[in-house]
């Protein structure tokens, strides 16, 4: 079936070019005995056309003399006018004054409407002068057109009685007139093949190109999922890790913090004994009740509503580069002394205990915490900033963590 489906193809093209080489000759017989009679009418009625547009020569010699005569009105019209303008001047008078010089300025309109007539006259007359040209022009055109139509109807070949001469001179004729057309036809055929063949072929490697592109895509799309997908996973995991070990470190330092306070209340409670009394029993320490304890991390809110209004406000002296008491109340800081703790120790709590945006730690707390994600949000101590008694005020000694919630 693939073999003859080339040769189907072949027999209808070669069909289709002796139907269209039948009716070009026919074609071309008809118009080679009609085109010398159509010619020579439509020559003729160019000719008939040309002459009914031609001007006659007593009104175009009428129109130049009415514009001669009109220019030569004018112009004594206008010597007239110059000579009176002149005059006027003379007599120190605006010649375009109507009351001063009422004649000289009616000379000058005079003149001003007789030279508009003569233009206009001038113009007729040109108007029918290009008029007549062209019609004479299209005359000549058309005359010669209708003299080379009569020479071909001349010198075409007669009809005589024999039939058969008349027919095979006209398919001669024909086939001779129908043969370019024919070649062109066959040109055409073999080009819009080839133009289809090539079309085909630069589809099909576009296809292919196309079809290998998007694998390829594909392939990278799904290992760069799976890797995406691992870096999750990872990530995930390490957010767990770290999440266990935040826990455990604040665990570590609630106990330390509770440990040592122990420690500070047991030291002071055993100097309550006389050294000089010897103990025959163990006592053991006073427990620490844990609301006495400040336990860390804690809100800076809670802490400060724990601790009332008892503790100071303090400010930084840029001055001294110490903490100082502020007199007016308006610091961003209070002073904590925990007592627990031998000869106490002495924390500074941020008073905005709830930022409004990150600005508010890098404007007032920042030489005194660390923060990692400055943001708006509560304020929550992760561990309290410790200071030193200095004189005249405080100096910073460790600073804190904070941590915005």
């Amino acid at each position: 079936m693939a073999a003859k489906r080339p040769l189907k193809f072949a027999t209808f093209a070669l069909s289709l070019i002796f139907l269209f080489t039948l009716a070009s000759c026919s074609f071309l017989s008809d118009e080679s005995s009609s085109q010398s009679a159509g010619n020579a009418a439509e020559a003729q009625k160019a000719a008939d056309d040309a002459k009914s547009r031609l001007v006659p020569a007593d009104t175009l010699n009428r129109a130049k003399a009415d514009a001669d005569d009109a220019s030569a009105a004018a112009d004594k019209l206008k010597d007239k006018a110059d000579a009176m303008r002149a005059a006027t001047v003379r007599e120190h008078k605006d010649p375009e004054n109507r009351s001063d010089a009422p004649n000289t300025f009616r000379a000058i309109q005079e003149y001003q409407r007789a030279d508009e007539e003569a233009q206009r006259k001038q113009q007729r007359y040109v108007e029918i002068h290009d008029q007549d040209q062209k019609a004479r022009r299209d005359l000549e055109q058309a005359n010669t057109a209708l003299a080379a139509a009569k020479q071909r109807e001349s010198i075409s070949p007669e009809k005589t009685d024999s039939t058969a001469t008349a027919e095979s001179t006209i398919w001669t004729a024909s086939i001779g007139s129908a043969l370019p057309v024919i070649l062109a036809g066959l040109g055409g055929v073999v080009i819009l093949g080839l133009l289809f063949w090539l079309t085909w072929r630069t589809i099909t490697d576009s296809r292919i190109k196309t079809d290998a592109l998007i694998r390829g895509l594909a392939k990278k799309e799904d290992d760069r999922f799976q890797e995406v997908t691992a870096a999750l996973s990872g990530l995930r995991e390490f957010k767990i890790q770290l999440a266990n070990v935040q826990s455990d470190v604040k665990f570590l330092n609630q106990t330390v913090q509770t440990e040592r306070q122990e420690r500070a209340a047991e030291r002071k409670y055993a100097t309550t004994y006389s050294p000089q009394v010897r103990q025959s029993y163990y006592e053991p320490p006073v427990p620490v009740l844990e609301k006495e304890v400040e336990l860390f991390p804690t809100s800076a809110s809670s802490l400060l509503s724990r601790r009332g209004d008892q503790d100071p406000i303090i400010k930084p002296d840029p001055l001294k580069g110490i903490l100082v008491k502020d007199p007016d109340g308006r610091g961003q800081l209070v002073l904590v002394q925990d007592q627990q703790v031998p000869g106490g120790i002495f924390y500074i709590v941020p008073r905005i205990t709830r930022f409004q945006t990150k600005e508010d730690f890098y404007n007032h707390y920042e030489q005194f915490y660390d923060c990692t994600k400055p943001a708006a949000g509560e304020v929550w101590l992760e561990q309290p900033a410790v200071v030193d008694k200095v004189d005249g005020g405080w100096r910073l000694q460790n600073k804190g963590i904070l941590e915005v919630r």
